[in-house]
């Protein structure tokens, strides 16, 4: 069986999609550079963590320190959250003496919290909570 090109697949899906989308909205690039595939797939791992997304909203009003971030969020966590955010280039940071200063990394970042915040937003069946989502199965093993 030959593999569903993802642009055939993203337009059967919005073809069935309760929302209007624009043709021209629709165009997506044909996905041939498995690095820059993999690195997206990373940067929504890193956006499945509630408390690093809250981060990032959080700096779409600006840089912040993380003296600053962790006493606004009373999280332990904050510097291996924001690293996490870093690694993945969600984030940039600048060191001044001995404080380190995070900011989201550019617009595309910001568009995106915004995009998701937004669309998390919309009137629609609310999220199972409790639930986990399904893991995908790897081949060769059974869950």
């Amino acid at each position: 069986m030959t593999a569903r090109p993802i642009t055939a697949t993203f337009h059967a899906i919005m073809d069935n999609h309760s929302h209007a989308i624009s043709p021209a909205a629709t165009e997506v690039p044909e996905v041939t550079d498995e690095v820059a595939l993999a690195a997206a797939a990373a940067m929504f791992r890193a956006l499945a963590d509630p408390e690093r997304l809250r981060l990032l909203v959080r700096l779409a009003s600006g840089e912040a320190c993380v003296t600053d971030l962790a006493d606004e969020s009373k999280l332990t966590t904050v510097s291996a959250r924001l690293q996490t955010l870093h690694a993945v280039r969600l984030v940039s940071r600048r060191r001044d003496s001995r404080h380190i200063y995070y900011a989201l990394a550019d617009q595309h970042v910001l568009d995106l919290v915004k995009n998701a915040m937004e669309h998390a937003g919309e009137h629609r069946a609310p999220v199972p909570r409790g639930r986990p989502i399904p893991a995908t199965k790897k081949k060769g093993t059974l869950r």
